[in-house]
């Protein structure tokens, strides 16, 4: 049996994947998305923050803890990476 392969070559527009990383309605939903886990987060007890920040080609948000509290039902229960669920 013989098998033919095909290549594709594409040639990626870097400028458009720059706009669409730093899109404020790509920006807005990430802040969503970070703000449900500190919910969830949050009912395991302490309080828990969204951090945003921009680098040179894309936004970020991160979630962590803010108190002494969160930090300690986070090491207990790993209750940051349940509320990704």
């Amino acid at each position: 049996m013989s098998e033919e392969r095909f290549f594709i070559r594409m040639k990626h527009h870097m400028k458009g994947y720059d706009q669409l990383r730093r899109d404020p309605a790509l920006k807005a939903q990430m802040r969503r998305l970070g703000e449900g886990i500190a919910n969830r987060a949050a009912q395991f007890g302490g309080i828990y923050a969204v951090r945003e920040s921009e680098h040179k080609s894309r936004s970020h948000v991160s979630v962590g803890t803010y108190d002494w509290k969160a930090m300690h039902v986070n090491a207990r229960d790993n209750s940051l990476l349940k509320s990704l669920k």
